[in-house]
């Protein structure tokens, strides 16, 4: 084989490597995106395509919320210390496999942005819903209830105020299947009337949701 002969081919493998190389890396980053909105499809079903819940209450919206918020709470329902028939149902083994899919699943819900419009009370007792949030709340979930993701507390702002006045009943009342509350939010819930309750949803409805996390 003559010199160019040896250089001509060495060019053509060399091109080839490249190529498979540049597939081998396009083809991992497109797998997550793949898996992701397969793994996704099950929660859109019900939180929808932007996570942004049932404007009724039976179901929250999710879009925005930090990974760590996300994954405590699929991990939490997978152990069945939170109980939801389908929330059980989707966050077991079958269906998210380890805490990979896990993480991969949480990563999208908090990069979505929410265009559900939130389903807000009647407005007619903001101020006490203010005054209830900032007197028992916003000591521990801040002032404009975002979340505090180092500590696992969701964001309430934004979220469907009969979502929030449900919750409330439930966890107040001892409805099985509610969290085991601690005792500062036992000792909240329990001062809270059924006029209190509507006033905190409503006035949390109206604050901003949390912004996607990119």
């Amino acid at each position: 084989m003559c010199p160019m002969e040896k250089t001509s081919y060495r060019s053509v493998w060399w091109v080839f490597l490249v190529i498979a190389c540049q597939s081998m890396v396009t083809n991992a980053a497109q797998t997550p995106v793949v898996e992701v909105k397969a793994l996704f499809a099950n929660c859109a079903a019900c939180h929808g395509a932007d996570g942004g819940g049932v404007a009724d209450g039976t179901v929250p919206a999710i879009g925005g919320q930090p990974v760590s918020v996300i994954m405590r709470q699929l991990q939490r329902f997978r152990s069945g210390e939170r109980k939801d028939l389908r929330m059980q149902h989707f966050a077991d083994a079958e269906h998210l496999t380890d805490t990979q899919q896990i993480e991969l699943v949480a990563k999208h819900v908090a990069s979505l942005r929410r265009s559900t419009p939130v389903k807000q009370g009647d407005g007619s007792q903001l101020d006490l819903g203010a005054r209830r949030w900032s007197t028992g709340c916003a000591g521990c979930h801040g002032a404009a209830a975002d979340a505090v993701a180092a500590r696992g507390i969701p964001a309430l702002a934004g979220q469907h105020a009969p979502y929030i006045e449900r919750k409330l009943r439930e966890e107040s009342n001892g409805v099985p299947g509610a969290p085991t509350l601690s005792q500062s939010h036992a000792a909240v819930f329990k001062r809270l009337t059924p006029t209190d309750r509507a006033a905190l949803a409503d006035y949390l409805s109206r604050l901003p949701p949390p912004k996607p996390m990119l």
